[in-house]
């Protein structure tokens, strides 16, 4: 983390730019007390970004409480005592006052986690506390204040719920006074890397070929996926003595899930480039072509006109010729070119590098 970050903003590691959004939209919350809806995908870090935007709550100066309340994890007859405290002597059992997560979060953020799993009875008992910050312990007679900030997060279409009648609409608009957006995995392909360095032990490294296997995976379980990912082939590399985690040491599902540029075998360097596990920028219809085996008819390749004559064209100048075309088009904006070839960031560096290629077109 750089002198110049402040010390929440090292929870958000990598430098897309869908990342620098949220950052930015963090930043912007924080020092407001509106309620926060966070949507997205499972494992994208949703709670992260609930801790991150409840650390300075308008309500109160300095440190606040975080109190968080995992709304699918509570059975529903329990939910009540656990949000609003009991009273001693309110049923059998209950020898002593205990305080509810509403209390605690008096002066500071109660996250609702998973709130798109609240059931629509305890969906009106929310309500009517976020609209009066008030609330009374199971057993108690005087309703208490509350003053804190609310932040909620859902993995749902809550929206889609409103419509079938699974979620309220008033208790959908009191929560989504500002809604975050938390970006999935798949669009911040440059981020790997930096993460990979995140969770990676600091003795370890990962090897070019593995990043290439982990860039064009589709992440369904997003964050959290990539990091357990990450554990199991560090404990594997250390065990075989190893200081790089390298594609064999990556569990076999992803690269079964690869398309085939990625993990074909029997591409030829001098055909496709100096590595036959860096992906190709070229739609894989051409690099499937090039890689045929040699007994097959292939089918007919592109060919240039050298003079009078026509010769092969290298699938090599063909990827040099793609990549710099849309350097050409996007004005040389790496983030463009990314989104218009559907490769890695740091894959579209790496094939810069290697043609030696000007980011920049000249006016």
């Amino acid at each position: 983390m750089s002198s110049g970050r402040e010390s929440w903003e090292s929870m958000f590691v990598g430098e897309s730019p869908a990342l620098r959004a949220l950052v930015d939209e963090v930043r912007l919350l924080r020092g407001s007390d509106v309620p926060v809806l966070v949507v997205g995908e499972t494992g994208t870090g949703k709670e992260a970004v609930a801790r991150a935007i409840g650390g300075a709550s308008a309500l109160a100066a300095g440190a606040t409480p975080f109190v968080p309340v995992n709304c699918a994890a509570i059975p529903e007859p329990l939910l009540q005592a656990e949000l609003f405290g009991v009273e001693r002597g309110a049923f059998t059992g209950a020898t002593e006052r205990r305080l509810g997560r509403i209390e605690e979060a008096d002066g500071g953020t109660l996250f609702l986690d998973e709130i798109g799993e609240l059931p629509l009875s305890a969906q009106a008992k929310i309500l009517r506390v976020l609209q009066e910050h008030r609330f009374r312990r199971v057993g108690g007679g005087a309703e208490r204040p509350s003053a804190f900030r609310v932040v909620a997060a859902t993995h749902r279409n809550l929206r889609a719920a409103v419509r079938e009648g699974r979620f309220r609409e008033d208790l959908f608009f009191r929560l989504a006074v500002y809604e975050v957006d938390v970006p999935p995995l798949r669009v911040r392909t440059g981020d790997i890397a930096l993460l990979a360095h995140h969770f990676l032990p600091s003795s370890m490294q990962l090897a070019p070929s593995a990043l290439a296997i982990l860039e064009r995976h589709p992440w369904p379980g997003n964050i959290r996926e990539l990091q357990n990912v990450l554990r199991r082939a560090a404990l594997i590399a250390g065990s075989m003595g190893g200081v790089e985690v390298a594609g064999p040491h990556l569990p076999a599902y992803l690269v079964r899930s690869l398309p085939p540029p990625v993990i074909a075998t029997s591409f030829r360097p001098s055909r496709l480039s100096e590595h036959p596990k860096i992906p190709s920028i070229l739609p894989p219809r051409i690099v499937r072509a090039s890689a045929r085996p040699e007994s097959m008819s292939p089918p007919p390749e592109p060919r240039e006109r050298t003079g009078g004559s026509q010769r092969p064209a290298r699938l090599a100048d063909l990827e040099r010729q793609a990549l710099q075309q849309a350097l050409h088009r996007c004005n040389g904006d790496i983030a463009r070119v990314v989104r218009e070839l559907g490769v890695g960031r740091s894959t579209v560096y790496r094939k810069i590098k290697q043609y030696k290629l000007e980011r920049r077109r000249s006016e």
